[in-house]
């Protein structure tokens, strides 16, 4: 997998910069930052479901269709269990310990940049 496919494009950069357009330009509501949490729910519900559905009903449709791309069963390979040294434990040592905290990180940021957005513009 050498190219980047239209759809991989369209998730994973022109959404994001939607979202940011939409939300910085076109909503007048700012995030209260003891609210930042709220932006885990996603992310939640997405490891919910990986795990209790896609990889166990699609796996093998993944590994069969697109070969041998490591961590395909789990869409993302970072997700895989088995490239952890410790499987389950360094998964979520990784979630918990790296994924989590960018999350909380970048959600506290955005609310940060909103209200200087705000305040600069809607003077």
């Amino acid at each position: 997998m050498t190219e980047v496919s239209f759809l991989q494009q369209v998730l994973h950069t022109i959404i994001p910069i939607l979202y940011f357009g939409l939300y910085f330009i076109f909503l007048d509501d700012q995030i209260q930052y003891k609210y930042f949490w709220i932006s885990l729910i996603h992310p939640l519900i997405f490891l919910l479901f990986l795990y209790t559905l896609i990889e166990p009903i699609f796996g093998d449709m993944f590994e069969n269709m697109l070969g041998d791309i490591s961590g395909i069963r789990y869409v993302y390979p970072f997700l895989d269990p088995g490239n952890y040294e410790r499987s389950f434990l360094g998964l979520i040592g990784f979630i918990f310990g790296i994924l989590t905290p960018i999350i909380c990180t970048t959600s506290l940021l955005i609310i940060y940049f909103k209200r200087l957005f705000d305040k600069k513009f809607n003077q």
